[in-house]
């Protein structure tokens, strides 16, 4: 989940200084980062990594990563941990359309609101998300009915023909 970044400790404070991809630098705590998500189950690593991977190949307007999982840290703080995967990664598309209007806390309480979209990238997330909300529900409906072939077509639209 993380990459290798450099980064200077600032010994009078009790934080990081981080590049921030825009040739600036930034705040951060990677040890918090990591405590977060030492604290995550299996299933969640993976909600992760596929709203990730849906994030990037989906034609929208993207988040950051680290955006992304701050925002999946404050979803899965929320839900129960022993639902399917098949629902976790459902209702954070659902999480997703429903919060990306709102602000995304920083877990670190260094740099408050992560949250720099516009409106206009706000509503096509959103509704990029919620589209792909009701593809997923429909997916699982198929699974239910033991239709796994119809389920997978469904789940590959969302995914874009990810195989694994």
């Amino acid at each position: 989940m993380f990459f290798t970044a450099p980064e200077y400790y600032n010994y009078n404070k009790q934080y990081y200084l981080i590049p921030d991809g825009e040739g600036n630098w930034k705040k951060s705590d990677p040890r918090i980062d990591k405590e977060n998500i030492d604290k995550l189950n299996e299933t969640q690593l993976n909600i992760i990594k596929l709203i990730k991977y849906w994030n990037k190949k989906k034609k929208i307007t993207t988040m950051k990563s680290y955006i992304l999982e701050c925002m999946l840290l404050e979803y899965f703080n929320e839900i129960e941990d022993n639902i399917s995967i098949y629902y976790m990664f459902k209702n954070a598309l659902k999480y997703i359309s429903e919060n990306i209007f709102c602000p995304i806390c920083d877990p670190k309480n260094i740099q408050g609101d992560l949250n720099k979209l516009n409106k206009e990238e706000r509503i096509s997330i959103s509704e990029k998300a919620k589209k792909c909300y009701i593809i997923c529900n429909e997916a699982i409906n198929l699974i239910e009915r033991n239709n796994y072939d119809e389920a997978v077509n469904k789940f590959s639209e969302i995914l874009n023909d990810f195989n694994g």
